[in-house]
């Protein structure tokens, strides 16, 4: 059995926003897209590249990105805290385009392990806003300048999503 270890220093970015968390969640849900899930686009099995492409452009929402899941913590935790606890506010959100992703796992699959981004979104503790917290892609992702330069684009993307959530009157 091998085993290797490696080191990176990863960034998290944390935006803050007066805005209640519930209006977070429903500003996410403005800007992304949810759909059926992308495996069943497989079928018929003879879809092309342009085909798949094609699909996917007219599936991602207003940021570019596509709901794949989330898993709402304040859910479990209001069984250890009040329902109003903005600790009750906290869910993680899975999301991505694949089109994205190709660029990054065709040139090193390893990346599948930060793409799709997650986005944590939480009440603040003193319940006087959100924040909105993730890992800075191209400081997880690995590789050549040609990963550099796609995680950089990756960055700026969700950078623009999150940036539209806290300022939703601001077109970016």
């Amino acid at each position: 059995m091998a085993k290797s270890i490696s080191s990176r220093t990863i960034q998290v970015i944390t935006y803050s926003t007066p805005l209640p968390a519930e209006d977070v969640f429903s500003l996410i849900d403005t800007e992304v897209a949810r759909g059926p899930p992308i495996t069943d686009w497989r079928r018929p099995p003879d879809i092309t590249p342009e085909q798949f492409a094609r699909r996917v452009d007219v599936s991602v929402g207003i940021s570019g990105f596509r709901f794949y899941n989330w898993y709402d913590h304040g859910e479990w935790l209001q069984i250890y805290n009040k329902a109003d606890d903005p600790a009750c506010a906290a869910r993680v959100y899975v999301l991505g385009n694949p089109l994205i992703a190709r660029t990054l796992l065709s040139r090193d699959l390893r990346a599948g392990l930060n793409v799709p981004i997650r986005l944590f979104v939480m009440g603040k503790p003193d319940g006087k806003g959100t924040e909105l917290i993730y890992q800075l892609p191209s400081s997880a992702i690995q590789g050549d300048e040609k990963m550099k330069a796609a995680a950089h684009v990756l960055d700026e993307k969700v950078a623009q999503l999150v940036r539209r959530v806290i300022q939703p009157s601001t077109k970016l």
